[in-house]
């Protein structure tokens, strides 16, 4: 799991999606995911936890889990951080060019960003 500010959470159809199977796919993976949320998002703490907090007792997990210090003090300063203007492909690039327009004060988004 990784944080994402609130102002880049972009919501998801999946009718957008042309090809049925794929579709299908999308929305069984997400219910699977949805049906754990609660397991998922207990293992992901734990994980975090221990490579931030007892980093010395766990460096095995070091070895290939995310520097989630870094990441977080990137997220709370995503608002300073200068993107490229690309044109949107279609609807999903669309709305993402448009979260990543918006302005982010990052001492308000301490507290407010998500854990995927």
């Amino acid at each position: 799991m990784i944080p994402v500010p609130q102002s880049c959470i972009i919501p998801f159809d999946f009718e957008e999606i042309q090809d049925k199977q794929y579709r299908n796919l999308l929305k069984k993976e997400f219910s699977i995911c949805r049906n754990k949320k609660s397991s998922i998002q207990t293992k992901a703490q734990t994980v975090h936890q221990f490579v931030t907090l007892e980093p010395e007792k766990h460096q095995k997990m070091l070895a290939y889990c995310v520097d989630f210090k870094k990441i977080e003090t990137f997220c709370l300063s995503y608002g300073e951080v200068s993107t490229k203007q690309v044109q949107p492909q279609n609807k999903f690039e669309a709305r993402l060019a448009a979260a990543e327009a918006k302005k982010v004060n990052p001492e308000a988004q301490e507290h407010h960003f998500k854990h995927l």
